[in-house]
Formats: structure tokens, C-alpha cells, sequence
């Protein structure tokens, strides 16, 4: 939250949530490259960064859809479709544990977190833009 009002408190919700994105894939990187206490450190700074900034943009996205009577369940559809993706992704995480290794679970974070990006860009952005509510 300090990030989106003192860094990009002009910035529209695209930027922020590409920054977002971004910092994910760049901490994720690092634990995939880098395995002294410092990486470590920064890595877990940049990913909770990168959440702050796109997580608060993709409610205010799922409640600026939503009719005004409609925002209490937009907000409960974010949280629960948030809850379930976690959900997904320690299910998933453990099982590449299993078979593989920590890495394995890092390089498919990156490969997530790139397909998110690149969905959000060419798919995500342009239904706001024209489905938005205000």
C-alpha cells in the first residue's frame, strides 16, 4: 500500500499491476539463481512488494465490473477466487516437492507467473476497459 501512494500514486491500475507482476517473476528468479541469506531476504521483500501492488488493483478491477449492488459479491468472488488459487498452488508446489525439487516449484512460479502477465495483458485489460462499471 505505502508503494501504490508514494511510487505510483499517478500511475493508472495497469502499471501497477504489471510492476506487481514484474517484482513476482524477478524474486522468483532470484530463488531460482541465488541461494546466499541476502537473496533469500531480498526475494521475500520483491514478492511481497509485487503482491501489494497488483493484489489491492485486481479488487478494485473485480469491484469496478460489478453493478453498484453487486460489490459485496464481487468482493467475496475475489477473496474466494484468491483463496483457491493459494490453494492450488501449495497442492501443486507440494507434489512438484515430491517429484522434483524446490526449484521445480520455483521455475513453475516463474512459468505461472509469466502466463499471468501476458494473460492480464492481452486479455484482462481490454474487458475492463470496455465491461467496466465506473
Amino acid at each position: 500500500m505505502i508503494a501504490n501512494r508514494i511510487v505510483f500514486a499517478e500511475a493508472d491500475f495497469r502499471a501497477r499491476i504489471v510492476s506487481g507482476l514484474i517484482l513476482i517473476i524477478l524474486s522468483l528468479l532470484l530463488l531460482n539463481t541465488h541461494y546466499e541469506e541476502i537473496s533469500l531476504i531480498t526475494s521475500g521483500v520483491l514478492i511481497g512488494l509485487g503482491f501489494g501492488l497488483a493484489a489491492s488493483d485486481f479488487l478494485v478491477i473485480f469491484v469496478n465490473l460489478s453493478e453498484h449492488c453487486q460489490r459485496g459479491t464481487a468482493n467475496t468472488s475475489y477473496l474466494l477466487a484468491w483463496e483457491v488459487g493459494v490453494g492450488i498452488g501449495v497442492a501443486l508446489g507440494c507434489n512438484l516437492v515430491e517429484i522434483g525439487s524446490y526449484m521445480a516449484v520455483f521455475q513453475a512460479g516463474i512459468v505461472f507467473a509469466v502466463i499471468a502477465l501476458l494473460y492480464f495483458l492481452l486479455f484482462t485489460t481490454r474487458h475492463f476497459v470496455r465491461h467496466k462499471m465506473r
